[in-house]
């Protein structure tokens, strides 16, 4: 196909944005660096539109210049028709490889995420309109019922549908043909097997922790909580979500302690009471830490002419622990119960 594509200088308000790529989420600081770095070093690199004059690649440079009060900027102008696909494809490949330069910046995780599932549903569509009538084949499961004229609306649909919405019709894709699908896509946008697998995880969080990380919360995060036990891997979560962890760090601390003590009511007592006073947290600081000592070297590792040390020790600890339970009688009540 020629290269129809040109370079020109182009009023930005002519210049549209498209309300479908897959990239929802545009932080005020970073569109302020790339502002500031396009006043003082120029456009390193134009944006691509349409010959429609609509966004393909470079809507953070588009939003920053417009930040920076320019009337006009330089566009590489593709009139070479672009299927849904490829302009999804692209798009994705762009904002995950920060083509943008020095101050550039990736795409959210669930944003692309978003985007590789639509990605691998147009792709499993074009597959199953390309089967002959009356050949049977894997690859168009879960399609029969998607009852599209065209994957430009399939496209504009899939565009708008909510998390849940996109779930659904990307799990509807049989794990054998996904198995496939994920591999082409990986070949074409040069995204690692592994990234894409990683990503696509994030659709089976649940709804409010797509949203979280959405928001911009490292999934890390949602990552260490899902090594917790079940019953308290969704509390953990959504004291990630409220903003109760200030580092990754405070969410192992606590995955260990679930780990140790998995009993849900403990665990949430433990929690709270951290919360209410510096003196309470010492107190379950030292708790957790001699739990986790004991955790981590049980009496059988310690040598053997030191064991009564330990023994001596474990014994006194004892004694303190329950002359402090015998000073709050309605506490112990409330243990026992």
């Amino acid at each position: 196909m020629e290269d129809t594509r040109t370079k020109s200088t182009v009023l930005i308000d002519d210049i549209k944005p498209d309300q479908n790529q897959p990239r929802k989420q545009f932080t005020e600081k970073h569109i302020s660096e790339l502002a500031t770095s396009i006043l003082t070093e120029g456009f390193i690199q134009p944006i691509e539109c349409d010959s429609e004059m609509k966004i393909i690649i470079g809507e953070c440079r588009y939003r920053a210049a417009k930040q920076a009060g320019l009337t006009e900027i330089p566009v590489i102008i593709n009139s070479n028709p672009l299927t849904p696909y490829e302009r999804l494809r692209r798009q994705i490949s762009e904002n995950m490889m920060q083509s943008g330069g020095d101050k550039s910046e990736l795409m959210n995780p669930a944003d692309t995420a978003k985007g590789l599932a639509r990605l691998l549903i147009l792709k499993a569509y074009k597959k199953s309109k390309d089967v002959q009538p009356g050949g049977a084949s894997s690859e168009t499961d879960g399609f029969d019922s998607l009852k599209f004229k065209d994957d430009i609306r399939l496209y504009q649909a899939i565009s708008s549908y909510n998390n849940k919405e996109l779930t659904e019709i990307y799990n509807s894709i049989s794990h054998e043909v996904r198995y496939g699908l994920i591999k082409e896509v990986c070949e074409e946008t040069g995204i690692s097997d592994n990234k894409v697998r990683e990503l696509l995880d994030i659709l089976d969080q649940p709804e409010f922790v797509i949203v979280d990380i959405q928001a911009g919360r490292p999934r890390t995060y949602y990552r260490e909580a899902d090594t917790a036990p079940e019953g308290i891997k969704e509390k953990i979560k959504e004291k990630i979500a409220a903003g109760d962890y200030g580092s990754r760090g405070e969410v192992t601390q606590d995955v260990k302690i679930a780990k140790i003590s998995p009993d849900l009511a403990v665990f949430e007592l433990e929690r709270q009471k951290a919360k209410e006073s510096t003196k309470t947290n010492r107190i379950l600081n030292g708790i957790v830490h001699l739990a986790l000592a004991l955790e981590g070297q049980p009496l059988e590792s310690v040598e053997t002419r030191e064991v009564p040390i330990v023994i001596r020790q474990l014994q006194y600890i004892k004694k303190e622990i329950e002359t402090y339970l015998s000073k709050g009688t309605v506490l112990i009540g409330e243990i026992q119960k």
